[in-house]
């Protein structure tokens, strides 16, 4: 890493750490600068988009997707005009430098990943943050679960593990489909939770590779 790669990020965290021991600027400015200096950290690598990106991203794209639904139910009628996109607004930003998203809803949105539950440091900032609990126990089929974000849908589905509840009285109740469908957002909003804490845990740490 160059000595000028360094030194823009040593200069980022003081920024972060300006920020937050009240720094007098607006709250909105102080907004602004935290999150485009997460950006500046992340731009260039290999990381995914902020979370914030991510959520503004899916607005986006189905705002495209209800226009062009319009303009081919147009057409049909003779009508080519092209239907006029709204504007997006950012539906979430980063309140501060320290701040977990604590919108479920919006969190479900995420959709990339890119966090390391292997990274040693990680899992003690997720327990510091009180969140190493989505993971499930340490190595547990769980575990590995949340670890692997790129296993698929129907892989979990799939999974015996994860068909049948722990045994309790000696047996085990087998989850019904929509069971497992609800254990599935389940697994999504815990990944998503994950990579929200991965965002804070690099920006804490000054990574940006």
């Amino acid at each position: 890493m160059s000595v000028s790669h360094n030194l823009r990020i040593s200069q980022m965290n003081s920024s972060l750490t300006a920020a937050s021991n009240g720094s007098r600027l607006p709250v909105r400015r102080q907004r602004h600068k935290i999150n485009s200096n997460l950006r500046l950290l992340f731009k260039g690598t290999a990381m995914t988009d902020l979370i914030e990106d991510q959520i503004h991203r899916y607005f986006i794209e189905q705002e495209e997707k209800r226009c062009t639904l319009l303009e081919s139910e147009q057409r049909k009628v003779g009508n080519h005009k092209k239907v006029t996109r709204r504007v997006i607004k950012k539906p979430w930003t980063r309140p501060g430098n320290a701040a977990l998203c604590q919108e479920s809803e919006l969190l479900m949105l995420v959709s990339d990943y890119s966090y390391d539950l292997a990274d040693e440091r990680f899992q003690e900032y997720c327990v510091k943050r009180g969140l190493i609990h989505v993971a499930g126990e340490h190595h547990s089929p769980r575990w590995h679960l949340m670890a692997d974000y790129r296993s698929t849908k129907p892989e979990f589905l799939s999974n015996k593990h994860f068909q049948r509840a722990q045994e309790a009285e000696g047996t085990r109740h087998e989850f019904t489909p929509q069971e497992m469908e609800i254990h599935w957002q389940i697994v999504l909003l815990g990944r998503a939770k994950l990579q929200d804490c991965w965002e804070l845990y690099r920006a804490a740490n000054g990574h940006a590779t």
